[in-house]
């Protein structure tokens, strides 16, 4: 699954007025910034501590009209979607199940990092964390899990390990390809893996 971290739809200046003036949620925030006194310089860092929330990390809370996070929707969606089985896609995070003994939503299946997730994508010259993005997602039914964050539920065929592969995409000056490679391990049987390391 691909997700694009802000809306790319083709542009102009009629959608841009309309995105801005005929949105609900403009209105709201400007009203809110004239009753708290907010001005330009107040709007561009809550803008930009918004970007900062939801870099690298499409799943982090969405605070509406202040800190909003539309990618959040989507994932929740994920969550609460169930198959004609009952079952549903996995968004286990356990330590001893993912690649860096990280234990938080969706870890087993994407590698997390220090702040989020591990970049997929990056421009050929970020600045700092600004043009690196996780646009990439792997999301699995596993064979009989019913709830996405049973963790005493059944991994058989469930997501293991996560891993994305910066290293191996920079190794040529060009790179392999302009999104980093990703896996995961997918075990036909129940792993022998039942507790913490």
């Amino acid at each position: 699954m691909n997700t694009s971290s802000s809306d790319f739809t083709p542009t102009s200046l009629r959608r841009e007025l309309a995105k801005r003036y005929g949105n609900p949620v403009y209105w709201i925030r400007m009203g809110i910034g004239f009753m708290l006194g907010f001005g330009l310089i107040e709007d561009t860092v809550l803008d930009g501590l918004t970007f900062w929330r939801t870099q690298s990390d499409s799943i982090v809370r969405n605070v509406p009209f202040l800190m909003p996070n539309s990618e959040r929707k989507f994932f929740l969606t994920l969550k609460d979607f169930r198959f004609n089985d009952g079952g549903a896609f996995d968004f286990r995070g356990d330590a001893n199940r993912s690649h860096n003994n990280k234990h938080k939503a969706l870890a087993n299946s994407n590698e997390r990092g220090g702040k989020g997730f591990v970049n997929t994508y990056q421009v050929k010259r970020p600045i700092k964390f600004v043009g690196k993005y996780k646009l990439d997602w792997i999301f699995v039914k596993p064979a009989d899990l019913k709830k996405p964050t049973d963790e005493k539920g059944s991994y058989r065929f469930a997501p293991h390990f996560g891993r994305t592969f910066s290293e191996v995409n920079e190794i040529v000056p060009a790179r392999i390809s302009d999104h980093r490679p990703m896996t995961i391990d997918l075990p036909i049987g129940e792993p022998p893996l039942n507790e913490k390391r």
